[in-house]
């Protein structure tokens, strides 16, 4: 995986997380000087911290993988093939073998 590019998306996808969720707890009604900031920042850097960690665990759609990766996945995918083929001849055999 490219690290500098995905990095420079999660940072992307977290400042948008915190602003978007500063501009929802701002924009309930409230005047600028009836906003309790400290929850609104809590709740701004909560949101972050999950996003961060969720772009940590899940990846990230838009950063291109590593092409070995995907030639990883390629194999595991074919070996779960053969595997349910298998399953499915041993089935279907051991359904001829009772009769």
């Amino acid at each position: 995986m490219n690290w500098k590019a995905w990095a420079r998306a999660t940072a992307i996808r977290c400042v948008r997380t915190f602003c978007t969720t500063i501009l929802g707890v701002f924009t309930m009604g409230k005047l600028v000087t009836e906003v309790d900031w400290g929850a609104t920042l809590l709740a701004a850097g909560s949101a972050t911290f999950y996003i961060f960690i969720l772009c940590l665990v899940a990846g990230l759609p838009e950063v291109d993988r590593d092409p070995a990766f995907d030639d990883f996945l390629d194999d595991i995918d074919r070996i779960a093939e053969e595997r349910t083929d298998e399953d499915r001849r041993d089935g279907s055999e051991a359904d001829h073998a009772e009769d």
